[in-house]
């Protein structure tokens, strides 16, 4: 391998205009395999024509941020992007404001909490006939508060329009997702798709891609040992990638000094948490005992050691161990556009090398594309019925869609949560018994299945409601109630007709 150690633009001497492997991916070189082009092409029709909430899932290092920046380039032109970058300490106060002040023309001339712009905006995209995108990267470290409140965006509807929603996260997500708090919420809404990782094969066809696209390489410096090495250590992970193909072109004894390091780190990534924390436990106590029974100053040392009776002498508790493979087929480097089957999601198949397959909901490529097939809207059949009584007993009382009929299309109301599970409505009246005299449920459809949704009180203006709103009990407004006319309500009860 020809190499120039210490050199800081070592590219220059292969005649490269660029860095072909950048500490920090910051430029627009995307290498597309065509397991990627398919998940690429199945969150582009997701966002389209599904209700869900997308997560985009891969181990750290897998290229996620630089799908997120990627990705709004291949959108239509009616759809309004916006990407934000989270962190731990994001309020939901705080993400709306991220949003407002990315997507949101004429923003300084809004009055009123970012929280109620947000709603103003997805009116904004309804009458203009626009499909709101709201892309989060490093949605993993989000709290539990700011996950709860992109579910309840999630649900808000004005004339047909919804917000779409892709998180790009580490698995770890998932363990907050799982909370009881936000478990019901979660049900049937999150569609996930798992990032693919290289193959040995794209990983050299990934490192020739970089650098022919860094400009007219002089002599490619990788042979295939160089390869093979740099993808057994990575695992494929792009990140990796780029760091070890950089230290390699720098000084092979980096790289050497970094395999053994980087390979145990990207096999404890991949253990679940309790595994990863019994192995953690099992080499602390290797290091206590081993600090123990070495010799100090060259001496030896006798310990004795008090060993158990008969009577209590436990029988040994056999340790079961796990291990999974899950593999892609090997395809090939070249990228190939794909195309995506609307209907029932097909399982990926194991293959090499290792790296984690989809989980439920994504598509996978097939060894024969065939052509996509989109099936056109049916229409939706009324509900039986849409009174309150129908849906549960303790809605008996309630108002229902009849009332709203009855009021004005140009005064507004309150719209406290959507659900498709009417047990979801249930316990939300259970902790807030107090706002049954104004309250109404009615019932509609979205996305071809029942849909329930509380709204309170009647007021003339979206000034009144919102002040109406500030003054709700407490575990009311953590559902971020919303003011919408009675004419976008009449609009959905018109579903059920």
């Amino acid at each position: 391998m020809k190499y120039f150690s210490g050199h800081e633009n070592y590219y220059q001497a292969y005649g490269l205009d660029n860095d072909p492997f950048p500490e920090d991916i910051s430029d627009n070189i995307i290498y597309i395999t065509p397991e990627l082009n398919h998940r690429l092409e199945l969150i582009k029709h997701l966002l389209e024509f599904s209700q869900q909430l997308l997560l985009v899932t891969g181990p750290p290092e897998a290229g996620k941020s630089t799908l997120c920046g990627y990705l709004p380039s291949t959108f239509a032109g009616n759809w309004s992007t916006g990407i934000i970058s989270a962190s731990e300490y994001m309020t939901p106060e705080a993400l709306a404001t991220s949003i407002i002040d990315q997507v949101y023309p004429d923003n300084d001339t809004r009055t009123g909490t970012a929280i109620t712009r947000l709603h103003e905006y997805l009116e904004y995209c309804g009458r203009r006939q626009m499909l709101p995108v709201i892309m989060i990267d490093d949605g993993h470290k989000l709290s539990l508060d700011a996950l709860a409140f992109i579910l309840q965006l999630n649900t808000l509807t004005y004339n047909e329009t919804r917000f779409r929603f892709v998180i790009f996260a580490d698995p770890g997500i998932n363990a907050t997702l799982d909370d009881p708090r936000i478990k019901v919420a979660t049900t049937g809404i999150i569609h996930s798709i798992n990032i693919p990782l290289l193959t040995e094969a794209q990983t050299s066809a990934y490192l020739e891609y970089r650098l022919r696209s860094s400009g007219n390489i002089n002599e490619y410096p990788f042979v295939d040992k160089d390869t093979n090495h740099i993808y057994k250590v990575s695992g494929g992970a792009p990140g990796r990638i780029n760091r070890l193909a950089r230290q390699a072109l720098q000084d092979p004894a980096l790289l050497s000094a970094a395999g053994p390091v980087l390979w145990v780190r990207n096999i404890l990534q991949q253990l679940p948490n309790p595994i990863l924390g019994a192995v953690i436990i099992c080499l602390a106590i290797g290091v206590y005992f081993y600090a123990r029974l070495r010799p100090v100053d060259g001496q030896s040392q006798t310990i004795a050691i008090a060993l158990p009776s008969q009577e209590t002498l436990a029988h040994p508790v056999p340790v079961s161990r796990t291990a999974t493979d899950p593999d892609f087929t090997e395809p090939g480097p070249s990228p190939s556009s794909l195309n995506t089957v609307a209907d029932a999601p097909e399982q990926l198949e194991p293959a090499k090398p290792a790296l984690q397959a989809d989980v439920k909901g994504s598509i996978e490529p097939r060894q024969q594309p065939e052509p996509m097939v989109i099936t056109p809207p049916q229409p939706i059949p009324a509900p039986a019925s849409t009174g309150p009584e129908s849906m549960s007993r303790l809605f008996a009382g309630l108002k229902d869609g009849n009332w709203v009929r009855s009021q004005d299309p140009g005064h507004y109301v309150l719209q406290l949560i959507g659900a498709r599970d009417v047990k979801t409505l249930e316990q939300y009246l259970a902790g807030a018994p107090e706002i049954r005299s104004k309250l109404a449920v009615i019932a509609t459809w979205n996305a071809g299945k029942p849909w329930y949704v509380f709204i309170y009180g009647m007021y003339p203006d979206r000034d009144t409601a919102v002040a109406a709103a500030s003054k709700l009990p407490a575990v009311v407004r953590s559902s971020q109630p919303w003011p919408r006319t009675v004419a976008s309500v009449l609009i959905d009860l018109q579903k059920t007709e």
